[in-house]
């Protein structure tokens, strides 16, 4: 079933309107017809069956049968700060990490960075990355999309971490696997926390440094070397794995 994620203006009762890009997707795309049954997510972990009324290419409605949790979405919430990565990877890192539960996703200025992103372009980029998680949300069958963050320098991302259970450093020189800084025992709160993953060539020591004396714990991902766009999505679903005893 097609799922769609809707706004809350777009929801009237138990009609919902989709947007001219979704009616297009719906009318030109996947050529669906009245009474065709899709999914529409209201993005903060609900989803319902809904019944297609009236389509056209700029316009189409929907009645929604029954809202009910969204079965994809994880308990925990996952922060990934990842280093700026250079042509698509970061884009790639976005859909992956996305699809394996990640909350948030920081994208970091650090200093080995090789991507250079001035506020002109963060806007752009962000709406892309955006799009990405998005439409990798929608593919997978979660109930809320990622929020992607403007690019951060280091600093003010670890100002965050008093909001967090734990902060994880993913450090390639590190022999403590990441299941041994998560907590004893489940939680009865959902568990918050931010991985840090550096981007090409990794962080600068004084970067893991600044991150350490910020109470980050440093972790292995395992004996291999990793490339960055990799440890991020590996870092995240190992996480995910842990906390939610899947």
């Amino acid at each position: 079933m097609h799922r769609f994620f809707i706004e809350p203006g777009q929801v009237c009762g138990d009609e919902v309107t989709l947007s001219p890009e979704q009616a297009h997707q719906i009318a030109r795309v996947l050529r669906l017809s009245s009474g065709a049954r899709i999914c529409i997510l209201d993005g903060r972990g609900r989803e319902s069956e809904a019944v297609l009324m009236e389509i056209s290419p700029r316009c189409a409605t929907a009645r929604a049968v029954e809202w009910r949790p969204a079965a994809g979405e994880p308990r925990a919430h996952v922060a990934l700060a990842l280093g700026l990565l250079k042509g698509e990877k970061m884009d790639w890192a976005v859909q992956k990490t996305t699809e394996v539960g990640a909350s948030e996703i920081l994208p970091l200025q650090c200093a080995r960075s090789v991507v250079r992103v001035d506020a002109e372009r963060a806007a752009g980029k962000v709406e892309r990355w955006q799009r990405i998680a998005r439409e990798a949300a929608e593919q997978c069958r979660r109930g809320r999309v990622p929020v992607v963050h403007p690019p951060l320098p280091l600093d003010s991302v670890l100002a965050r971490a008093a909001g967090f259970d734990r902060v994880l450093l993913a450090d390639e020189a590190e022999t403590v696997p990441l299941s041994a800084a998560l907590f004893p025992a489940p939680s009865a709160t959902p568990p918050r926390v931010l991985l840090l993953v550096g981007p090409e060539g990794s962080f600068a020591p004084e970067e893991a440094a600044a991150a350490r004396a910020a109470g980050a714990l440093s972790v292995s991902l395992g004996p291999r070397v990793l490339r960055a766009e990799t440890a991020a999505l590996v870092g995240t679903a190992l996480l995910l794995h842990h906390l939610e005893g899947e």
